[in-house]
């Protein structure tokens, strides 16, 4: 017996009685065989639609995702208020938007820089390629602002990601702008530091006073761009090498002078607070639990907590890194060293609330993350996709400090969990042959069974 026959059958048994037989059989069979088709017509709809939909859901977030919306994006709404717990590849990564909302942070593949969301999307940050003699990007604490240099010599920018709003700073452009003036070279080997409000942004540089085409002067310290496109210069303190290490309120600056051991440090170990002015308003030196191990780089200096009460200063060994942390009241550490293996010196710490964040990096694998320090242990908190060849993260720390974004593996870094929604759109994909097979196979036997039944009628 046929499909279609015994469909047919199962209608007739259906409507009818056995033991009955009615005079309207035919049409009744007819109604119950219209209302059949109905129902799977339906179903198949509905089939098609949930396809559709987990389909897009799917492949949205590989495409770029769609720009959040909300009272993030109002210019006196909140920052940003959570992390991705993964960053994973994209097929199509576009450029960054004027008006994108607060974002969560930074990162940088051998070539160009990326901003990234809450959910993990990214966009294009507008740097010119070859990133290793430019200064890394800065990201305001709320997500909000983010400075940068596009080019080298070029002026610097702070774009403001809610209203759109580019701010130009010229005064980073070694142009002649008469027979004496002033420009500022970006230090590329260090890390600009955002105040606590995130209106203001501190980078390291040189001040460089010209005159008739010459160098007359250099003077080494901080340069203060402010939210109306004015640059204050602030010296390095006491006269000596020091370095920015971050802001223990609006309007002072934290300071780590240098010691040019070439090894674990020998001499005392000095944080100098000064005003905006380069007055010093306080002297702390560091007190240490156990002897310095390793060598204490100017990249693994800072930050300063967002209350100004601690800093993070970074011990670069061969092998090994430490983390230790210091109270800027009276200098005294907290805790034990925490050793951080595969940490890597381009990129420093920084923190999730009063917390301590670390950026990894396994060499061996390729893959790159950022872990919470928690009573001497490392908790990974997010992880970035190996084929990104990322070895730098640059964090929000109010992004730091929000809710991790949901995702389906957590951060975990096997290789298969990437690929998840290309699994699932190559599934739906053969779900979805398989249906429109079916269909036409359905629909090819009923044109044969009509054909059939007109032939018998015309003999």
């Amino acid at each position: 017996m046929t499909g279609s026959l015994r469909d047919a059958f199962d209608e007739l048994v259906a409507e009818v009685a056995p033991h009955v037989v009615r005079n309207d059989l035919a049409t009744r069979a007819r109604i119950a065989g219209r209302r059949r088709r109905i129902r799977g017509r339906l179903a198949g709809g509905v089939i098609v639609a949930a396809m559709l939909a987990v389909s897009a859901v799917v492949a949205v977030p590989l495409v770029g995702g769609v720009p959040s919306i909300g009272p993030s994006h109002a210019e006196d709404g909140p920052g940003v208020t959570g992390r991705p717990q993964r960053i994973g590849h994209q097929w199509w990564v576009r450029d960054l938007p004027d008006r994108p909302g607060p974002i969560a942070a930074l990162v940088s593949d051998p070539e160009r820089w990326y901003v990234v969301t809450e959910s993990g999307h990214r966009w294009r940050l507008p740097i010119g390629a070859g990133i290793g003699n430019l200064p890394t990007p800065v990201l305001a604490p709320d997500g909000r602002r983010v400075g940068y240099q596009p080019d080298a010599g070029a002026a610097y920018v702070v774009h403001n990601l809610v209203t759109g709003e580019r701010t130009r700073y010229p005064q980073f452009e070694n142009a002649p702008l008469g027979p004496s003036y002033s420009y500022y070279s970006i230090n590329p080997h260090l890390v600009g530091r955002w105040s606590p409000d995130g209106l203001r942004l501190g980078l390291p540089a040189e001040r460089v006073d010209m005159r008739d085409g010459t160098i007359r002067a250099t003077h080494s310290g901080a340069a203060v761009l402010g939210p109306d496109g004015q640059v204050t210069f602030v010296e390095q303190p006491s006269g000596q090498r020091s370095v920015l290490a971050g802001w223990a309120g609006p309007d002072s600056m934290v300071w780590l002078r240098m010691l040019d051991d070439g090894g674990p440090p020998a001499g005392p170990v000095v944080a100098e607070v000064t005003r905006l002015d380069g007055q010093v308003t306080r002297t702390v030196t560091l007190r240490p639990s156990s002897p310095w191990r390793e060598e204490i780089r100017a990249v693994g200096i800072g930050p300063v907590s967002p209350d100004g009460t601690s800093l993070l200063v970074r011990e670069d060994g061969t092998a090994d890194r430490w983390l230790r942390r210091f109270s800027l009241a009276d200098g005294s550490q907290t805790g034990d060293p925490v050793r951080v293996p595969g940490w890597t010196s381009e990129c420093g710490s920084d923190w999730a609330g009063s917390t301590p964040v670390v950026s990894l990096y396994d060499r061996d694998t390729k893959t790159a993350g950022t872990g919470l320090v928690v009573n001497g242990a490392i908790t990974p908190m997010i992880v970035v996709e190996s084929r990104l060849n990322s070895e730098c993260l640059v964090w929000a720390s109010e992004a730091l400090a929000g809710r991790p974004h949901p995702t389906v593996f957590g951060t975990s870094d096997f290789p298969w969990t990437w690929w998840w929604r290309e699994t699932v759109l190559v599934l739906l994909a053969v779900i979805g042959l398989w249906l429109l097979r079916t269909w036409v196979d359905r629909r090819s036997w009923s044109r044969i069974m009509r054909e059939n039944a007109r032939w018998r009628r015309d003999r």
